[in-house]
């Protein structure tokens, strides 16, 4: 259950550095009694890497403060927040359009009302500009009441012409929550449950993509709506396999975002996030043109961010980042830059701990395992695999415990524990179920059978499974992770993986030249 303690901890654990060093400012300064008791409180928390109730006593040697210390935490959550709320970072238009509502109601009351109107003019201006639906209804409302207070010549038009704007409104409104829901039910499907290849879910996919909101090249007012447009369509296109349309849709969501570019100064997340896919699929489609384009974009971004969004935003950027440059190295064969990311990624890991998304740490363990075994590092990919397999919270990509049990006996098979190997490939069979792909079917029956020949005839039994891997369907995708197809050929061929992976990549490169 949750507490105040856990929720201040988090909160303090959530703020940046320059946001600590205002909120210290302020609290030497406006803090009622025991100024020093609730920065000492703030200091001796944020040391925590963990809540620890019984340790944070005994830092607090004050008898005063240990005495009131539930309500010194209470305080202190609040003082936080109201710091956060003048501290200049989040001066937004949330913020600015927040005030403005403020002064309208204070003139209102003063019977202001030509000052009043004025401020509403501003306000609006700025609203529809930022696509803010909860201003546009209270400026809106505002309006009217001041109107009503306030008659002017020719009240009855202007009243009419208010009630038509929000009635454009109420379709705005509804445009953006139409396709927001379609939006989230795709993520739904997709991204979260991760299940929808199964005739229902494929079903219910597809059925989302029918509606007219959805229809290609349509353009929507709102620029919150037209993200979700987007998105869906990225998400979509991505169950599908199909990078061509990957690719061309965040081009656009790109291109849009950048006509908008008020939209990107104020939270670039969305801008960025799009930068790094369009980064990794640039590379899938090697182009080298827009791969060094989009590298630009994103260092330009990057440096005007810091600050910018919320601390839990910015890890998940970071994290995102991080995987993208992953896969790249893994994909390249370039295993000193992977093994100095690797690096990085452990020291981020223990920095930030469970502020990274569940979602994003498991498929980061799941690419950190990949290039460990590429790098035949196994000790280091079981670990992450066993990460991932025996923490519940993990357990919320299901796509990725499902290859992460294929893992599994691919490393326990390079280690030569042929005896666990049984064990887990009944375990992985189990647990997978019948959901399985013609291509899982084929690696679940070779490592049934393979520990039961001896080593001399196991390079024939994987050429027979390179054979049967090049006609089975990989209709869930796990070539997308793993290159089970070259690993066989590896041991077919009595060659090390990395030096197969290698041959890929001339060969491709010999085809494109």
């Amino acid at each position: 259950m949750k507490t105040v303690s856990d929720d201040l901890f988090r909160l303090i654990k959530s703020l940046n550095k320059s946001e600590k060093g205002y909120f210290k400012k302020f609290a030497a300064k406006n803090a009622t009694g025991g100024k020093q008791n609730y920065i000492f409180l703030f200091d001796a928390i944020d040391a925590m890497n963990e809540y620890d109730e019984e340790l944070l006593k005994k830092k607090l040697k004050d008898p005063s403060l240990l005495k009131q210390l539930p309500v010194y935490k209470v305080y202190l959550f609040n003082l936080i927040l109201k710091t956060l709320n003048l501290y200049g970072a989040y001066d937004n238009s949330e913020s600015q359009l927040n005030e403005l509502l403020a002064n309208i109601r204070i003139l209102t009351s003063k019977h202001h009302y030509r000052e009043a109107r004025k401020v509403i003019k501003k306000a609006k201006e700025m609203a529809y500009k930022f696509d803010k639906h909860k201003f546009m209804m209270e400026l809106l409302s505002a309006e009217r009441h001041i109107l009503m207070l306030s008659p002017v010549k020719n009240i009855t038009e202007k009243r009419l012409a208010l009630y038509e704007e929000q009635q454009d409104l109420l379709d705005r409104m509804k445009e953006f929550y139409d396709v927001s829901l379609l939006c989230d039910r795709m993520t739904i499907l997709v991204d979260n449950e991760a299940d929808f290849r199964s005739n229902e879910k494929s079903a219910q996919v597809e059925e989302i993509m029918t509606s007219s909101i959805l229809n290609p090249g349509q353009k929507l007012t709102g620029y919150y709506a037209q993200m979700n447009y987007y998105h869906t369509h990225l998400i979509y296109s991505g169950s599908k396999g199909d990078n061509i349309e990957i690719l061309k849709n965040l081009k656009q969501q790109i291109a849009y975002d950048e006509a908008n570019r008020h939209f990107i100064e104020e939270n670039p997340q969305n801008y960025v996030y799009a930068l790094i896919n369009l980064l990794l699929y640039s590379h899938y489609a090697k182009d080298n043109h827009e791969i060094e384009r989009t590298l630009v974009k994103l260092e330009a971004v990057k440096k005007k961010m810091k600050g910018k969004i919320a601390r839990e935003n910015e890890i998940q950027i970071m994290f995102h980042a991080s995987n993208v440059e992953m896969i790249i190295f893994e994909k390249t064969c370039d295993l000193v830059s992977g093994r100095a990311k690797a690096k990085q990624i452990e020291e981020d890991f223990r920095t930030y701990g469970n502020e990274v998304p569940f979602h994003v740490k498991a498929l980061m363990l799941l690419n950190l395992a990949c290039f460990n075994i590429i790098d035949e590092n196994y000790p280091a990919a079981i670990k992450y695999l066993n990460t991932i397999l025996n923490t519940q919270e993990l357990s919320i990509r299901t796509d990725v415990n499902k290859i992460a049990r294929i893992l599994q006996l691919v490393i326990h098979y390079e280690m030569k524990n042929f005896d666990l190997l049984e064990y887990l490939q009944v375990a992985a069979k189990k647990f997978l179920g019948a959901k399985l792909s013609k291509f899982e079917q084929v690696l679940m029956k070779f490592f049934g059978s393979i520990i039961k020949h001896p080593a001399e005839k196991h390079p024939a039994i994987f050429d027979e499974l390179t054979f049967a891997l090049k006609r089975a369907q990989d209709s869930n995708g796990i070539l997308n992770y793993f290159d089970f197809l070259s690993w066989a050929k590896a041991h077919a061929e009595g060659k090390k993986l990395i030096e197969v992976l290698k041959e890929n990549l001339k060969e491709i490169k010999m085809t494109q030249n």
